[in-house]
C-alpha cells in the first residue's frame, strides 16, 4: 500500500503545483488588467493629478532637436510597435511550431499576436482620449491616444519572444534576454511620449496590456510548470524526429 498512497501523494503535490503555476499567471494578468482599467477610468474622468504627471512627463521627454534626423531615428525605434512588425517577427515562428506539431506553442504566438490590437483598439474606443496636440508636431498619427497600441504591441512581442527564447537559452543569460526585451518595449514606450504622441498614462496602460495579453496567452495554451505545454529545459526538441 505504500508505493501507491507515496504515488498518489507525487500525482497531488504534481496538480498543486500546476494549479499554482498557472494561478500565478492569472494574478499577474489580473493585477495588470486592473492598471489598465484603473488608468482608464483615471482618464477618462479626467482626474487632475494624473493629467498634470502626463503633461510634465510629455513636456520633459519631447523631443525639441527639430533635426529629421533625429525625428526619423525615433520613429525607427518606435517600429517594433507596429502591428506589421509584430506579425513579420511572429507569424514565422508560428508556422515553424505548427510545422513541427507544437500546435500549442504555434497558438499561443498567434493568439498573444493577434488579439492586442483589437484589445488595444476597444479601449480606445471605451475612454476616448484624444492625442496630445502641439502647434509644430513632429510627426502626424490619427486615432485615439489611451492606451498606446504601439506600447500595448511592442510588450506583447517582447512577452512572446522572452517565452519562445526562454528554452534556448542557459540560465547565464535568460536575465540579460529578459533585460534587453523589457529594455527593447520601454524605448518604444518613450518613443511615443518623445515624439509627441502619447502621455505617460498612455504608454503604461500599454505596456500593462501587452504584458496581460501574453500573461493570458500562457495560461490557455498551459505554457506554465505542469501545464501541457510546459517550457522544455534543454531546448526545443523535434518532435517529429521523435516519432519516427
Amino acid at each position: 500500500m505504500q508505493p501507491a498512497t507515496a504515488g498518489h501523494e507525487e500525482i497531488a503535490l504534481a496538480s498543486a503545483g500546476k494549479n499554482a503555476a498557472m494561478r500565478r499567471l492569472l494574478i499577474g494578468a489580473a493585477v495588470l488588467a486592473a492598471v489598465v482599467a484603473l488608468l482608464g477610468v483615471l482618464v477618462g474622468r479626467g482626474i487632475r493629478a494624473l493629467l498634470d504627471l502626463d503633461f510634465s512627463v510629455g513636456a520633459a521627454l519631447l523631443h525639441r532637436g527639430g533635426g529629421s534626423f533625429e525625428v526619423d531615428l525615433l520613429q525607427v525605434l518606435t517600429a517594433p510597435g507596429l502591428s506589421v512588425f509584430r506579425f513579420v517577427v511572429l507569424l514565422p515562428i508560428a508556422v515553424l511550431f505548427a510545422v513541427r506539431g507544437q500546435l500549442r506553442m504555434a497558438g499561443f504566438v498567434l493568439v498573444a499576436a493577434l488579439t492586442v490590437g483589437p484589445l488595444t483598439s476597444l479601449l480606445k474606443e471605451w475612454v476616448g482620449r484624444v492625442r496630445p496636440t502641439a502647434d509644430d508636431p513632429l510627426v502626424e498619427a490619427s486615432g485615439l491616444s489611451f492606451p498606446s497600441g504601439h506600447s500595448s504591441g511592442a510588450a506583447a512581442l517582447a512577452g512572446v519572444l522572452l517565452v519562445v527564447l526562454w528554452p534556448i537559452l542557459g540560465r547565464r543569460w535568460r536575465p540579460w534576454l529578459t533585460a534587453a526585451l523589457v529594455l527593447a518595449a520601454l524605448c518604444v514606450a518613450w518613443t511615443r511620449i518623445a515624439l509627441g504622441l502619447h502621455y505617460l498614462s498612455d504608454v503604461v496602460g500599454g505596456l500593462a496590456l501587452g504584458a496581460a495579453v501574453v500573461l493570458v496567452s500562457m495560461a490557455t495554451f498551459g505554457l506554465y510548470a505542469g501545464g501541457r505545454a510546459e517550457l522544455p529545459r534543454g531546448g526545443w526538441s523535434n518532435p517529429a524526429r521523435k516519432v519516427g
